[in-house]
């Protein structure tokens, strides 16, 4: 099974669609093209099973509670990094 990924905030689908015309137009820097890789596989791994384990996807309980009991999620973009990119989603 399957799940959507849908990008519900204006701001994410202008940076997904920004770094998708640069890398398709060849006109991206590498740091966009890096993370252009990064944020699709997780994409990716996330509509095919949210509890992948390479996604180390867990609930932030304090966002939850924030928004009313809307489960809100983190998972990694990558591991072992300083620093490291991570995405948050509901």
């Amino acid at each position: 099974m399957a799940y959507r990924i849908r990008l519900g905030v204006p701001e994410m689908a202008a940076l997904w669609n920004g770094l998708k015309s640069g890398n398709d137009s060849g006109t991206a820097s590498r740091d966009e093209q890096t993370m252009y890789r990064k944020l699709g596989k997780a994409m990716k791994l996330l509509s095919e099973n949210p509890r992948h384990p390479g996604l180390k996807s867990h609930e932030i309980r304090a966002l939850t509670r924030r928004y009313g009991g809307v489960k809100v999620w983190e998972s990694y973009l990558e591991n072992h990094t300083p620093g490291a990119g991570r995405i948050f989603w509901v």
